[in-house]
């Protein structure tokens, strides 16, 4: 699956309405293999068994069967995370499964929505990104999306080695070009067509020795959109290169979010900026005054038996269109787990207790 896909995926779970049947929400680390994956699924399912009774019992062990038919008998060996919802008959028959090549912690949540965090998550830790790789004596220009690597060109480092950068564009750049073999102009058209014609943030990675030499091939148009270079091993194949940089690389989004998460503070000091905790965040989300919602990925928000914050605020979020970002501090659970950034010009307000109705019950 595609990061695009996944976002209109996202966008259809999240435009459910509750109903009078609960979503089972399955997120599973396939890496553990078939058999790990339903011996887990029994052991949750077994767990939530025992609070449900009568008609909500039934309901749920319909859902509960139709993910475990999914798993017995669509398994797929090269996933290594699966996502599976399923809604049994009390609310309308709902089942789908994601397959994906990033893992997932293991988890199920019955719930009255879907329950899409981890989704969030994968599309947070496993950025899309186009990487130019050097290894030995080729180039790849590779795109990267949810873990996926999808070639894009190959090049001939060695025969580039030989090159001169063409960046004066005048008359030295036209005398190097005539002594150059055609081989090697055509391997850098194809090199510098295939990094720019990617609108995706670009990333460099290989031995530290041919780093700069790849940098002076790219084109400006290219550079503009360069994130960074990333040191690598000499003799790491594609796939554990790959594997590094997306390590690194999601190390640096945590890191950016984390700093995103300093900025509340000072952004509350300015009427406006900001607001805290649960509460005056389903507020700002009603008035559709949000920018960012900010959520602690770790713990859950103990504000009522029967109302899932972190589930209710995001998929709210995600419905207006606000950015949701989970960033892992323990600065955001000193200040209640969730806050939101609000749009410029935004003023705030007090917040109010929101009407209980139905399942929404709320603690102040």
């Amino acid at each position: 699956m595609r990061s695009q896909e996944l976002k209109q995926a996202l966008a259809q779970l999240t435009a459910i309405d509750a109903s009078d049947g609960a979503f089972l929400s399955c997120y599973l680390d396939a890496r553990k293999g078939k058999a790990a994956c339903q011996c887990f699924l029994e052991q949750k399912a077994a767990v939530i068994r025992q609070a449900l009774s009568g008609h909500a019992r039934l309901d749920f062990e319909n859902a509960l069967v139709a993910l475990q038919r999914q798993l017995e008998t669509r398994w797929d060996d090269e996933a290594q995370g699966l996502a599976m919802f399923s809604r049994g008959v009390a609310g309308g028959r709902f089942m789908s499964v994601m397959r994906f090549a990033a893992p997932f912690e293991n988890s199920l949540v019955l719930y009255r929505v879907p329950e899409v965090l981890p989704l969030i998550e994968l599309l947070q830790r496993e950025p899309e990104f186009t990487l130019v790789l050097s290894q030995s004596d080729q180039v790849q220009v590779l795109d990267i999306d949810l873990g996926v690597a999808r070639p894009r060109a190959w090049v001939n480092q060695t025969a580039m080695a030989s090159s001169v950068p063409d960046t004066s564009g005048g008359k030295v750049a036209a005398s190097a070009a005539r002594g150059r073999p055609k081989l090697v102009d055509r391997f850098l058209r194809l090199f510098r067509r295939s990094t720019v014609a990617s609108p995706l943030p670009l990333l460099l990675a290989g031995d530290e020795s041919t780093l700069a030499r790849v940098v002076d091939w790219l084109p400006q148009r290219a550079i503009s959109r360069l994130l960074g270079t990333v040191a690598v091993a000499r003799g790491c194949d594609q796939r554990e290169a790959v594997a590094f940089v997306r390590r690194r690389l999601a190390g640096i989004h945590a890191e950016a979010s984390k700093r995103l998460v300093t900025q509340l503070v000072p952004a509350l000091r300015q009427r406006g900026s900001a607001v805290l905790g649960h509460i005056a965040s389903l507020e700002a989300l009603r008035r559709g005054t949000v920018d960012t919602l900010v959520i602690a990925d770790r713990g859950r928000l103990d504000v009522g038996a029967n109302w899932d914050a972190k589930i209710e605020l995001s998929r709210q979020a995600l419905r207006q269109g606000a950015r949701v970002l989970l960033a892992d501090t323990a600065g955001l659970r000193r200040l209640g787990g969730v806050a939101c950034l609000l749009r410029p010009g935004t003023p705030a307000r007090a917040a109010k207790l929101p009407a209980l109705s139905g399942q929404l019950k709320l603690v102040a």
